[in-house]
């Protein structure tokens, strides 16, 4: 059985590179993503690059992202038989971390919570969740060239990255790397990680 590992972190962390790395270096791996390629996926993806208000609802959006994660529980699976390791650049986690970031009060704040756990029920649960942890102005430097999303302002972000290092759910296996680093370091312990497993 196949060992499925996440690859989180705010946008400008590094998770595409690492993943694109990890594929090349570990056997008998492959890379997904989330959102997914399904049409779900694809309606978030043009809906964030073109910056649509409701993204900003934390339930629509969450709904959405648990869609198209519920979808791609199946393919998980069926993958996990194939292959070794199958790494995701992004899983759940980026809900919560994002999603959370977008709520005003404490009482919706709770009310979330208590969704989100619900709906977890319903997803594939990764081997192994690695966080690569990166200032917000290394992130944003990072992200210069690249046509921004409707997430990717710094104070937003900095509430993002708050939720990733203080996450309140009961996960196992979750890992935080400093990848404030050069790309060869972060590499490294990332693979120490799943070594590890």
């Amino acid at each position: 059985m196949g060992k499925y590992i996440v690859i989180e972190g705010i946008d400008g962390a590094g998770k595409t590179t690492i993943s694109n790395i990890l594929v090349k270096e570990l056997k008998n791996s492959i890379t997904i993503k989330e959102p997914s390629n399904s049409e779900i996926g694809e309606f978030i993806r043009n809906s964030l690059e073109n910056k649509k208000e409701f993204m900003k609802n934390y339930i629509i959006s969450s709904l959405l992202f648990f869609a198209d994660r519920i979808q791609l529980k199946e393919k998980i699976k069926k993958l996990r038989e194939e292959y070794d390791y199958i790494i995701s650049d992004r899983c759940f986690l980026s809900t919560y971390a994002y999603q959370n970031a977008l709520i005003k009060n404490e009482e919706e704040k709770k009310i979330f919570n208590k969704i989100f756990n619900i709906l977890l029920q319903f997803v594939e649960m990764p081997d192994a969740i690695i966080i690569l942890d990166v200032d917000v102005e290394v992130a944003l430097e990072r992200l210069k060239e690249k046509k921004k999303s409707i997430y990717e302002e710094k104070e937003f972000l900095k509430k993002v990255l708050d939720n990733y290092r203080n996450f309140e759910l009961d996960l196992k296996n979750v890992y935080l790397v400093d990848a404030n680093r050069n790309i060869e370091e972060v590499k490294k312990d990332v693979i120490k990680i799943i070594q590890l497993l």
